[in-house]
């Protein structure tokens, strides 16, 4: 019976003529990761993350993380780009595609690679919990070292970009043996889910630039090498697990696995057109307003100059790049720096060839906040001796009154500032000052 319900559910998800299969070949390894590997922009506050002692770990961890390789041999790393950091490979998919994610696990602990924001089988869902499941649908749910698998996910119309989405969304995979432990370890990696025909082989259309950016305050205190990291860092007897500032020294307020500056090659020209996927991850104080300094989002058919994440939020926006230089983003415990290069582009400006002009200026008024000086609701005056408005319109030597000198804007006719435009009645009303 169950053959025949599997049977069932793929017939009916089966992915059209124009659809691909997308392939990943994708290892577990064990490796030391270094959270501020230049050495550069450490500022005092840094210290009591990265700096090593007696009794501190200091900024190089050792970590689980996804690699990803060339074929099923596992024999050849593919690089990726220095500024995905700790994060896994990028998979990439439109919807109708199936992805086929073939993974090994070097490691010498169990672990899986469960997606969001994708459709899988029971076989295919990469997550240990009681399921009263056994045999092959039990398989998926954790890698034990030297293992093999392979997941099998479709992209369904309805889980993809909606129609006022960009073209391309963000998703995210994870180990989930023990999220938060294997997530803590390092085992994280991002997915973009995109519409029909956006994608140009492993490139998304009409993007000049594109990047996944994850904050998160990574606690190393929950991962599986904790132990490990104090005896191969620190001096044997020297630390207290349970000590609060030891525990603190080891939350790596990072993106993509680098602090105080290190995030490097995020470089665009000017003129560029950018797409940023943003990922928020970790506890619950895990709530970063993402600014880019001298830039304009456009987010959920929105223009910001802030993006907000929490854990386990998927954001991303455009952006056209402007004002060559170095400039910062971030938020307040993270920050880096991306490079806007004068590459003599032309405008790609997001404004379209219509220009509307408004002619405002900032004038001086008197402002009576009550002028008929009546109490509408109780029909008596606002200076009537012991109404409640008394005190807020009664004029004398130590009270203003209910008049005030103002300063504010009133719209003109033209460039000339002689003949200020009318006010609509209802307008007026509506807006006072």
């Amino acid at each position: 019976m169950k053959n025949i319900l599997l049977m069932t559910f793929l017939v009916f998800i089966s992915s059209p003529g124009w659809a691909k299969d997308r392939h990943y070949y994708i290892g577990i390894k064990e490796t030391t990761w270094n959270y501020a590997p230049t050495g550069k922009n450490i500022e005092f506050q840094s210290q009591k993350y990265l700096q090593r002692g007696q009794d501190r770990i200091g900024s190089v961890y050792k970590k689980a993380l996804y690699f990803h390789y060339t074929d099923d041999t596992f024999r050849r790393i593919i690089k990726k780009p220095s500024w995905l950091g700790f994060l896994g490979p990028i998979i990439k998919a439109e919807t109708g595609d199936w992805v086929y994610v073939h993974v090994k696990n070097f490691a010498s602990r169990m672990y899986s690679v469960h997606p969001h924001g994708v459709t899988y089988t029971k076989e295919t869902e990469g997550a240990l919990y009681p399921d009263n499941t056994t045999d092959l649908q039990k398989e998926d749910d954790r890698l034990e070292p030297g293992m093999r698998y392979t997941y099998k996910w479709f992209v369904e119309e309805k889980q993809g970009p909606g129609p006022n989405d960009s073209d391309c969304v963000t998703r995210i995979y994870h180990s989930h043996v023990d999220s938060v432990r294997d997530v803590a370890s390092g085992l994280i990696g991002p997915m973009l889910t995109c519409k029909r025909g956006t994608l140009d082989g492993d490139t998304e259309k009409n993007i000049d630039k594109s990047y996944v950016l994850l904050f998160t305050s990574s606690d190393e205190n929950q991962s599986w090498y904790i132990d490990d990291n104090i005896d191969t860092y620190t001096k044997s007897g020297q630390v207290d697990a349970n000590d609060h500032d030891f525990q603190e020294s080891n939350v790596m307020y990072a993106i993509n696995g680098y602090m105080y500056g290190n995030l490097p090659s995020l470089t665009m020209c000017a003129e560029d057109r950018v797409r940023w996927h943003l990922v928020g991850m970790g506890a619950a104080l895990d709530v970063h307003p993402i600014y880019l300094q001298g830039q304009t989002l456009f987010s959920r058919n929105h223009r910001k100059d802030v993006i907000t994440v929490f854990p386990a939020s998927l954001e991303d926006a455009f952006m056209v790049a402007k004002g060559p230089g170095e400039w910062m983003l971030g938020c307040h415990p993270m920050k880096a720096f991306f490079n806007v290069k004068n590459c003599q582009k032309p405008s790609a400006d997001l404004t379209g060839t219509d220009v509307i002009h408004y002619y405002i200026a900032a004038e001086n008024i008197f402002w009576n906040y009550a002028p008929t000086g009546i109490d509408f609701f109780t029909k008596k005056s606002l200076t009537a001796n012991g109404s409640e408005s008394q005190k807020y319109f009664e004029q004398g030597p130590t009270r203003i009154g209910g008049t005030y000198q103002k300063l504010v804007y009133r719209e003109y006719t033209d460039a000339s500032f002689q003949k200020q435009k009318a006010r609509e009645e209802t307008t007026t009303n509506s807006v006072g000052f």
